[in-house]
């Protein structure tokens, strides 16, 4: 059985600020990048006050790293005052960086709000979000016609990575699969495989996990890539998260992403995670490297 992604969240304390964490097993052949940001969001929150929880994250990605060793992770502090928090974390690894992410956390504080209702993202609310113990059959939705190379691929992802993941409608992979060019947005339905523990920081973190997933292909739909393709190359070099809510990563979360620009051998992706009751919980946005191999 692979590690769970509460396991994954539990980082060891080596000393005042400083933290080791591990990769899940079976693992991806590099570690993924949400675990980078998913675990530095945690050592981060380990050194804040207990009534600030995180509005936003900033990392950069500068290295891969290799699952088959430990990370360490260093915590600096930045900022301190009256209502927030901010701290900068260095991962490492073999003595060298491979992340720098910084993070603020702040206590709630009363003031102006407004959500715009985006259409097709709040349907699971009225249709109603699968609860945990559904069986796998009544989860494939958007799956039924796919093809068998895209359920194969589903499979892979379930495999090496502590998520349940279903597709609300047709993935767009699969459109790429029979030679189209689709647009360059997706829809998925994603949440932790196992239980997680009540803590709040632990759910912010799990979706910062998730919210990686898939953000970066988006970007290939319309040059008729996926991920892996040997065609184009395609990195991602930083990822940015604003929480608006404090979320349940072990319900499903909604995230609709789009790329609406790529150019100069980079692209742009931007996610909208929301709850089953269709409130928007966090806004994503990344940059990657897009660019076409050398023959």
């Amino acid at each position: 059985m692979g590690t769970t992604l509460a396991e994954l969240l539990d980082l060891a304390r080596t000393g005042p600020r400083a933290f080791r964490a591990r990769s899940p097993q079976p693992s991806t052949p590099q570690v993924f990048g949400g675990q980078f940001v998913a675990q530095a969001l945690v050592a981060a929150g380990r050194d804040v006050p207990s009534d600030q929880g995180p509005h936003s994250l900033h990392a950069h990605f500068l290295e891969p790293g290799d699952p088959a060793s430990v990370l360490d992770l260093m915590v600096e502090p930045v900022r301190g005052g009256v209502g927030r928090t901010v701290r900068r974390v260095s991962v490492r690894q073999h003595g060298r960086e491979l992340v720098t992410v910084l993070a603020s956390f702040a206590g709630v504080r009363p003031g102006l709000g407004h959500e715009a209702v985006e259409p097709g993202t709040s349907r699971l609310a009225h249709r109603g979000a699968p609860s945990r113990g559904v069986s796998a059959p009544d989860l494939r939705g958007g799956l039924a016609e796919a093809s068998e190379e895209t359920l194969s691929w589903v499979a892979a992802l379930r495999a090496v990575l502590p998520l349940e993941v279903a597709f609300p409608e047709p993935p767009p992979r699969d459109a790429v699969v029979r030679g189209e060019r689709p647009p360059p947005h997706q829809r998925v339905l994603v949440r932790a495989a196992d239980p997680l523990p009540a803590d709040p920081l632990v759910h912010a973190a799990a979706l910062a996990y998730a919210s990686d997933l898939l953000l970066l292909s988006t970007a290939l739909l319309p040059h008729g890539m996926v991920m892996g393709d040997p065609r184009a190359r395609a990195v991602s070099l930083d990822h940015t998260l604003w929480f608006h809510r404090a979320p349940r990563a072990d319900d499903w979360l909604d995230h609709a992403m789009e790329s609406e620009w790529a150019g100069d051998g980079r692209a742009v992706c931007h996610g909208r995670m929301r709850d089953p009751a269709g409130r928007l919980l966090a806004t994503v946005a990344q940059e990657g490297t897009l660019r076409p191999r050398a023959g």
